[in-house]
């Protein structure tokens, strides 16, 4: 088969790391033995083949001891960095680096398979008609997630309107500065995912999941230590590319469910 190549990953689990693989969207289409623990997998993700192998293979055949330092990085594109990170996070695998926009104009992030190896999960650049996507991509992966204050700044427009998931509404970047530091308080490892989102010019849409320790009091709830989550839908607004205005829907009766916390009466 001549002109084709691919890498071959040495892995002391190997069932283990094809399912990593997996959820970056690779397929088995080979595999020895075929029946029981395999010893080699050969997997496909469009033209782009890739070999897992025990790791005993290379040691019996041609001395060579794997050790436990990272032996390669895979380069792997994919539709939704964000949405792809979140999803391998809850799935346990660690992420060695958040999504960030690089100065090449790609979206990306780096993650470990099994064996510790790093692997960059990457977006192609946004182009201009696309400014609104980046701006709510970065709203929470930059703004919320990691309480980035300069990232603030820069998404947030000075005449910047805010509803949040708990009802609040407040304006300017002071005004949504108070509100982000009392979910901190609240929820100090607050995460936000972005499970859906649809743009429209200026305009976004978009479905979300936040999770969180519960560690302050919120809702007149005091701290449970619990892990909460809960689902939203969020509208965005964009003037002169920064965020004019967004408009967040939260599930806060499943949150005061929750919580132990009682509403309105």
């Amino acid at each position: 088969m001549p002109g084709r190549a691919f890498p071959v990953v040495y892995s002391r689990e190997v069932e283990r790391s094809v399912g990593f693989y997996r959820r970056l969207g690779f397929e088995p289409h080979f595999r020895f033995q075929p029946d029981g623990e395999a010893g080699y997998v050969s997997l496909r993700r469009g033209d782009t083949d890739l070999g897992i192998v025990a790791a005993e293979w290379p040691e019996q055949r041609i001395g060579v001891e794997v050790g436990s330092k990272p032996r390669f990085e895979l380069f792997v594109y994919v539709d939704d960095v964000d949405q792809t990170v979140g999803e391998l996070r809850g799935a346990g695998v660690p992420v060695l680096r958040e999504p960030e926009d690089m100065p090449w104009g790609e979206r990306t992030a780096y993650v470990a398979d099994p064996d510790g190896n790093p692997v960059t999960v990457a977006m192609a650049g946004l182009t201009a008609g696309q400014g609104i996507e980046q701006l709510v991509r970065r709203f929470y992966a930059e703004v919320w997630n990691r309480w980035d204050e300069a990232a603030l700044d820069e998404v947030l427009d000075e005449d910047f309107t805010f509803r949040g998931s708990l009802g609040d509404e407040v304006r300017g970047r002071a005004g949504f500065r108070g509100y982000r530091d009392k979910i901190r308080e609240a929820f100090p490892d607050f995460h936000n995912e972005i499970v859906d989102l649809v743009t429209d010019g200026e305009r976004a849409a978009a479905r979300l999941r936040y999770s969180g320790h519960h560690q302050g009091e919120v809702l007149d709830a005091p701290a449970t230590g619990a892990l909460v989550t809960y689902s939203g839908a969020a509208f965005f607004t964009a003037v002169g590319g920064r965020l004019r205005e967004v408009w967040v829907l939260g599930d806060v009766d499943g949150l005061r469910r929750q919580l132990g916390a009682h509403g309105p009466t």
